[in-house]
């Protein structure tokens, strides 16, 4: 007969992902999770910083959450710096098995975590997808390279099979893509999906692997239980439950997030309020601010502007919806690439936006999200939403 499991014993995995920042439903998610943080394993498949709180919490809200509540993380493309840190607690819950020191040959990362969850020996690995990784800006991945996400888990695999019964995988690539991992990692008993922000969640079986996604920004978790045959499987939304009063320091920390976010930052020119406009009509009038202020050549992304209708007055909380990304302007090299859009005042190509790139020009200024393209960066005084926030309180029309 099969003893009952200890008081303390973990008897399933609960999985977040994507959490951006999104302190507005931290409540009832961080409530879900430590009500069943005792009999569970907590883990997270990256991306939980950078979002709608992000510029005034500079992260250390969502990273004192990461430490007290969750048991192993995956690092996301987003808010890579704070997975990365030589020191603190934060790094040493963060497990991935495919990016790899350049200085060293070895794994940058812890790429196992070893858990007993029902009796069983559990390895929880991670992985981050090449064109995720390609993402971060290139200033915070110097000396880190990435391989193949199926070839680094068969690799630790075969050293660490014959100690582990089942296998786990916190995937930042994106759903569909990690359909087609399971097919190549047959010995995956469960993938919890990050990164790509689509309708897909499962649970879905791709062979014998059970591949499920949790929603994101803290609207649900992703929950498996391990059975005779097995796992099963479920994504669910968060309920509604009150914080233990060992996690008022949340509450008080939204409080003073929402208060700075409440801030006015300053008044829409004439020209900006009370209509609406694109994303390329607000970067071209800051695209040629910055030509003027530096003499360079810019190369901006569309993307990284969601318009919105300005009234008398700007607060940070609109700032940070119009740029919410609020992109760091890094200074490059440029390539034949951005030599090729010379002689015009004007580009758009694709999610691109070039302004005044003359031939003879060498230096160009780009946002950290595109500079990947250009080679070698560092970094610019301003940010994006610092620039943004020139144009739009400017006293008139450049």
């Amino acid at each position: 007969m099969t003893p009952p499991p200890r008081a303390d014993a973990k008897v399933a995995i609960i999985a977040t992902t994507d959490f951006h920042s999104a302190l507005h439903r931290a409540p009832d998610l961080l409530a879900t999770l430590h009500r069943a943080r005792p009999t569970s394993l907590i883990v997270d498949s990256g991306d939980f910083f950078e979002g709608p709180y992000y510029p005034v919490t500079r992260g250390a809200v969502e990273g004192r959450i990461l430490t007290e509540l969750y048991d192993v993380i995956a690092p996301g493309n987003h808010g890579w710096s704070h997975y990365t840190g030589y020191t603190g607690h934060l790094r040493d819950l963060t497990v991935c098995a495919n990016v790899i020191d350049r200085s060293t040959g070895t794994s940058f990362f812890r790429p196992l975590h070893l858990a007993e969850i029902s009796g069983r020996t559990v390895a929880v690995t991670a992985v981050i997808g090449p064109n995720a990784f390609a993402s971060i800006a290139p200033d915070l991945r110097v000396g880190q390279r990435v391989t193949d996400p199926a070839l680094a888990l068969h690799q630790l695999y075969d050293q660490h099979h014959q100690d582990v019964d089942a296998w786990v995988l916190l995937s930042h690539q994106g759903y569909r893509l990690d359909q087609d991992l399971a097919g190549r990692c047959p010995f995956l008993n469960l993938v919890f999906s990050g990164h790509c922000h689509s309708a897909d969640t499962g649970p879905e079986d791709v062979g014998t692997t059970k591949l499920l996604k949790a929603s994101e920004f803290g609207r649900g978790v992703a929950t498996a239980r391990p059975h005779p045959n097995g796992w099963t499987a479920a994504v669910e939304p968060t309920t509604s439950l009150p914080l233990p009063a060992e996690l008022d320091w949340v509450t008080e920390a939204i409080g003073k997030a929402k208060t700075s976010l409440d801030e006015v930052v300053g008044q829409p020119s004439n020209h900006w309020k009370n209509r609406a406009f694109s994303p390329e009509e607000l970067l071209c009038h800051v695209a040629a601010r910055l030509r003027r202020q530096t003499g360079l050549g810019v190369i901006l992304n569309t993307s990284a502007i969601t318009p919105r209708r300005l009234g008398n007055v700007l607060t940070r909380r609109e700032l940070i919806e119009l740029v919410p990304y609020d992109n760091r302007l890094l200074s490059t090299s440029a390539s034949a690439t951005a030599r090729n859009h010379s002689g015009s005042a004007l580009i758009t190509s694709g999610d691109l936006l070039v302004i005044d790139f003359p031939k003879h020009r060498v230096q160009l200024l780009t946002t950290d999200y595109l500079a990947q393209r250009y080679g070698a960066a560092r970094l610019h005084t301003t940010s994006l939403s610092q620039i943004v926030l020139q144009e739009l309180i400017a006293g008139q029309r450049q």
